[in-house]
């Protein structure tokens, strides 16, 4: 006889943790398999039918909005008659006030010698009684349910004359579902709620379920991080579960969320009201905040990433102020010296403190690394675009560059470069991608800086500077990048990484950006024949490099909405030259 096999869980009995992780659950109670095995509560949220079929949310929208101008039409008349008692009421209270004033008059004392006479009213004419007050008229208004609170389930569709026997079908698109604060419906989309916990804003009528966020987190991780390596994923998933989180904590998650929803179709409608959100809670925080460790490393991280946001929307204006609050941080920080001789000797005598893991610190560290990074990058890259002067320095900086993701993430103790060493290594190997591109925005960097000396020369009447030497190692750190690009990297048509394939684009480039200022100088007045043939020869090279970004460009149409917008700075590094 074969052996009876277990009968597979039914469908929607699934745990919420082997939902959120996308595995099958056994079903076993109390608890499942994968719970025990992890050591958490299992906990079985029962959900509802998924929903409507098409058309019938906006039959209902309809039938409320009816409800309500019915609603309204009664409100007016009950307040009108409402006015009419208090007129009533009024001219009672005059009419009264009126006779105890003939009441008095009446009562006219003589006074003759000794005797007082008292004229009163006449015992027959008695005073008249107030007019009872009428009590408020009641109107009787419909049932209107507590929408806020109804699950689809249990909503009672004949209370607003809507059959409750039509079959429901496949679940709408979430951005029915998330009415904005203008809606006629304050929290229509709690008609889809699953009864989990709200993250609300204060001030605003944003509400995002419980399945919501954790769509949106897996839509950062999927599509931002691996343009944006900064955030440690199982360190954020560790607390972005609490019920309560410090506010800077939540102004991080309010600007992951906004990145997300920016690279999603069906998210792209609460891209307004997160950034406005997230821009509303970021603006009363700075650097001196009475938070405890680790705030002001969530909030520059935060910055950095509205600045980005705010790139990929063209607003390049407010990017640029928006970084320039994340550089002013991670300055006031001193992220730039995180490795500098003293701070290593204060981190090595913190590693021997007793409960302070050496993993959570190290991981810390580097996730401060890269915060700083991307803040050079987008000064860079801002400044390069621009001609504006960098903020951030390369000679000051004693921050190593950061280690590749998966030793990040892992938590292994590797030490990456300072970026002196990368840039002038004389073998050459492969780094992580974002190590490339901080390398090409820093040659870019002093390229610009070799052309605003030569503005500041000729405006002190002195000859522009033409040093032989620096122009052959700009040209040599060219050359090099780009064949390191070429040789130790697949292409961008036979391996997708989006910091890769920007780095494949800005290469080319800073050759067309030093082409161009290269030939400015040359061609300055009164120096345009002796140096024309080099001019010319830098001309060639640019067009070469011109028509390899448009090949790269053309790549980029061919390719998935999620994937050709995913790179946060992509489009910079085409622009900016």
């Amino acid at each position: 006889m074969t052996p009876t096999r277990g009968q597979r869980p039914g469908p929607g009995s699934a745990c919420d943790e082997c939902r959120r992780r996308k595995l099958r659950c056994d079903g076993r109670q109390p608890q499942c398999g994968i719970c025990q095995g992890a050591g958490i509560v299992c906990e079985v949220t029962q959900r509802g039918v998924r929903g409507p079929k098409k058309g019938y949310l906006k039959a209902l929208k309809n039938r409320v909005v009816q409800l309500e101008a019915l609603l309204d039409g009664r409100l007016k008349a009950q307040q009108q008659q409402q006015e009419e008692v208090e007129q009533t009421r009024e001219q009672s209270h005059l009419q009264q006030a009126e006779r105890q004033q003939q009441q008095q008059t009446n009562s006219v004392r003589n006074i003759s010698g000794d005797d007082m006479v008292i004229m009163t009213t006449p015992p027959g004419l008695s005073e008249a009684p107030a007019l009872p007050t009428p009590p408020p008229l009641s109107i009787p208004v419909l049932p209107t349910p507590p929408i806020g609170g109804v699950d689809a389930t249990t909503f009672d569709f004949f209370q607003v004359g809507l059959s409750a026997g039509d079959p429901f079908v496949s679940q709408p698109e979430k951005s029915e579902m998330l009415l904005s604060a203008n809606s006629f419906v304050p929290d229509l989309s709690s008609l889809y709620d699953d009864g989990s916990p709200h993250v609300s804003l204060p001030d605003t009528q944003l509400h995002i379920t419980a399945v919501v966020q954790a769509e949106l987190d897996q839509l950062y991780f999927d599509r931002v991080h691996p343009s944006v390596p900064i955030l440690h994923q199982r360190r954020y998933l560790s607390w972005s579960r609490s019920s309560t989180k410090r506010p800077s904590r939540t102004c991080l998650q309010y600007a992951m969320w906004t990145l997300a929803a920016l690279l999603s179709a069906q998210y792209r409608d609460m891209v307004d009201p997160l950034y406005s959100a997230t821009r509303q809670m970021l603006e009363p925080h700075g650097i001196e905040s009475t938070e405890p460790g680790g705030s002001n490393t969530e909030l520059s991280l935060a910055w950095v990433l509205v600045a980005l946001c705010e790139s990929m929307r063209t607003l390049h204006r407010q990017a640029w102020m928006s970084a320039g609050r994340a550089i002013r941080m991670v300055q006031g920080l001193r992220f730039h010296e995180i490795d500098s001789p003293k701070n290593s000797r204060k981190g090595r005598r913190s590693l021997s403190a007793p409960g302070t893991p050496e993993v959570d610190d190290f991981t810390d560290i580097e996730q401060r690394r890269r915060i700083f990074w991307m803040a050079y990058f987008l000064d860079h890259l801002l400044s390069i675009r621009n001609d504006w002067p960098v903020t951030l320095n390369e000679h000051v900086i004693c921050t190593r560059l950061p280690v590749p993701d998966l030793e990040f993430q892992t938590g292994q103790h590797v030490l990456g470069d300072f970026l002196s060493e990368a840039m002038t290594e004389p073998n050459p190997k492969v780094r992580a991608p974002l190590n490339e591109c901080l390398i090409i925005v820093t040659i870019c960097g002093r390229i610009l800086l070799r052309g605003q000396q030569n503005v500041i020369s000729e405006a002190y009447g002195d000859l522009r500077l033409d040093c032989a030497e620096q122009r052959w190692w700009l040209d040599g750190m060219l050359t090099t990048r780009l064949q390191v690009l070429s040789q130790c990297y697949p292409s961008p048509a036979e391996a997708y990484d989006p910091l890769l394939l920007f780095a494949h684009l800005l290469a080319p480039a800073s050759v067309v950006y030093y082409c161009k200022g290269m030939i400015e100088s040359l061609t300055s007045p009164g120096n345009q024949m002796a140096h024309i043939e080099q001019a010319l020869e830098y001309q060639h090279r640019a067009l070469g490099a011109t028509a390899t970004i448009i090949r790269l460009a053309k790549g980029l149409s061919e390719l998935h909405f999620s994937k050709a917008s995913q790179s946060p700075n992509g489009r910079d590094g085409v622009l900016f030259c």
